[in-house]
């Protein structure tokens, strides 16, 4: 059977799984003591974090074998540390597809959408039309009907279902589009601040705020880190998104819009990354912040079952 978040989440400290899962990533870390373990995601109709400890059979094959995006037959238990429910997994075998086509298993079904992909893009679309001068809104649909492969898929296409993390924020199907439609909401509060609103303009501040992880799209596949990902982040990703479209921006709004807009995708990592040199890359990232932490501290409770949580270096009720 195919094992269920919501069981696990129930479940006690200690209890006994058994099932399949589809094993999203994972990587290796070192342990207080000088061993090691590994640390990751799964899939089991929604996100849950996993861990296999240095001595289990689980650890050895996950070094031995690339089990990243393969459905996986598992056993462990769940361990429950800080009112937070986690998977434990001691034995683990990779399920061949052939195997997984005569068990009626495939990839999507282990994937929870917790998030109404339609309303969330009717939502962020309502924004940007609202807020945005028409050569605005003329870029930002030019970009998302930018073509990525040579399936004729668009931008558009993978920024509705892409993540927005591997493991942190909005880590689930359609994360990115939820993640960024926040922001855009969160851009509302920067009215209450007219000296702020007027230095960077609406457009500059929207159209930054649409497109500040636009290279996700590249970045990740499904929630786990693609090819190209894994020699270029996001952000410098964004920047030849960006850069395909140049010409068109800078004619429709100039040179220093462009190059304003370039900051925002390059900078809004604050101190994870470049730096912001502009004001409109630091409010981006303040922002970014604010919905990042809010949106995880959301999943923690969505996570936790007793009444008392850890987070951020705090205990919480």
């Amino acid at each position: 059977d195919i094992i269920k978040k919501e069981a696990i989440l129930k479940g006690a400290d200690g209890e006994r799984l058994s099932g399949y899962v589809y094993i999203q990533s994972y990587s290796e870390s070192p342990t207080k003591n000088g061993g090691s373990y590994i640390g990751g995601v799964l899939q089991a109709d929604g996100d849950m974090q996993f861990k296999a400890w240095g001595k289990s059979y689980a650890i050895d094959k996950m070094r031995m074998t690339d089990m990243q995006n393969k459905i996986c037959s598992i056993e462990g238990y769940i361990n429950e540390y800080g009112g937070v429910n986690s998977v434990i997994i001691e034995d683990i075998a990779v399920v061949e597809d052939d195997e997984a086509e005569k068990l009626g298993l495939n990839k999507v079904m282990f994937y929870h959408n917790k998030y109404n992909v339609e309303a969330y893009w009717k939502t962020m679309v309502g924004i940007l039309q609202k807020n945005l001068s028409e050569q605005a809104m003329y870029i930002f649909n030019i970009i998302m009907e930018t073509t990525i492969n040579d399936k004729g898929e668009t931008l558009k296409d993978k920024f509705l279902l892409e993540y927005a993390a591997i493991s942190y924020h909005d880590n689930c199907m359609s994360g990115l589009l939820a993640h960024t439609t926040k922001v855009l909401n969160m851009c509302k509060i920067i009215k209450v601040y007219p000296e702020i609103q007027e230095r960077i303009g609406t457009d500059l501040l929207y159209l930054g705020a649409a497109l500040h992880d636009i290279g996700k799209v590249l970045e990740y596949d499904g929630g786990s880190i693609s090819n190209m990902g894994m020699r270029l982040s996001h952000n410098i990703l964004g920047i030849m998104i960006l850069e395909k479209h140049e010409e068109e921006i800078v004619k429709l709004k100039g040179g220093d819009f462009y190059s304003m807009l370039i900051a925002i995708v390059s900078q809004h990592h604050g101190e994870y990354g470049d730096r912001p040199r502009t004001l409109a890359a630091y409010v981006i990232n303040q922002i970014d912040c604010l919905d990042s932490t809010l949106t995880l501290l959301n999943q923690t409770l969505e996570n936790g079952m007793s009444e008392q949580i850890k987070f951020d270096g705090y205990k919480l009720v």
